[in-house]
């Protein structure tokens, strides 16, 4: 299966791809430029929301606010006011790390990892962040923190260090993780996994950073059912977007053309991504 372009973003770092049922639009952000991007579903409008610092994710919070992982903490925005009200800065000095990856659980908990970024050396963490900021540190050492995603039970929590090439299933339980073990390895030649998807099947839709494309997984066998092939090597992210969430779009970095966004229908639904409730 192949994905067409569906709008050419130009971005240097296209990541945190979400799909906002209330506001039938699609967001998306370019870290490196420190942009959150909105498009209209059914028109042509794209929106920009730029900032002085560089944003990784945005999460859905209430009404027509987002919950936006930033260099600097956790943010929440108004998308009508424009203005910022800081929830937590996690305890940490922030000018050699930054946010990355993000979802909220069915609790409206935010899940968080941090990374270094490009050129310093450290390790992140991956966070969960309770109402009222309190937080704790789910998973330690983290090199390139990415890809979460909830089994439709809830009874397990899929992450990956891009730089193991793994994905990690955990038991889930109230807001807490435990019994690690590797449930898929992605093959060298097929790059690093980033960020990922879930369907309403249980199968994992993994973006290849390096690997031009994104595939799905089998978390319960380990094996690759099928690939979406792109025309640009750094593939970042991917959701299901749409209102029958039919759609998959899918983020890309600079490189060799990338940088756009694109779509492909890959004849299943998607699970619809929780609030935030921060």
């Amino acid at each position: 299966m192949d994905a067409k372009l569906w709008y050419d973003a130009g971005c240097e770092l296209g990541e945190g791809p979400l799909w906002h049922a209330a506001r039938r639009s699609f967001f998306w952000v370019d870290i490196e430029r420190k942009t959150l991007f909105e498009k209209e579903w059914s028109g042509g409008e794209v929106r920009q929301h730029r900032f002085d610092r560089r944003v990784s994710v945005a999460v859905p919070g209430k009404e027509n606010e987002l919950i936006l992982g930033m260099q600097g903490g956790i943010a929440r925005y108004h998308l009508v006011t424009e203005t910022i009200t800081w929830i937590t800065p996690l305890g940490i000095e922030w000018q050699t790390i930054r946010c990355n990856d993000a979802r909220a659980d069915h609790e409206g908990r935010l899940w968080i990892g941090t990374m270094p970024m490009q050129g310093h050396v450290g390790n992140g963490h991956l966070y969960c962040i309770e109402a009222g900021g309190d937080f704790t540190v789910q998973q330690q050492d983290v090199l390139i923190s990415n890809g979460m995603a909830w089994s439709a039970d809830n009874r397990f929590f899929y992450y990956t260090d891009s730089s193991t090439r793994e994905i990690w299933r955990y038991d889930f339980h109230d807001g807490r993780i435990t019994n690690r073990h590797t449930v898929i390895t992605i093959p060298a030649h097929l790059g690093l996994p980033d960020g990922m998807a879930i369907d309403m099947r249980g199968m994992l839709w993994i973006a290849l950073y390096g690997g031009s494309g994104v595939g799905c997984w089998n978390p319960a066998s380990g094996e690759m059912t099928g690939f979406i092939a792109l025309p640009v090597p750094h593939v970042t992210s991917c959701a299901f977007a749409g209102e029958q969430l039919d759609t998959l779009l899918i983020t890309t970095a600079a490189g060799r053309g990338g940088g756009g966004i694109y779509m492909a229908k890959p004849g299943v639904q998607g699970v619809p991504p929780f609030n935030c409730t921060l």
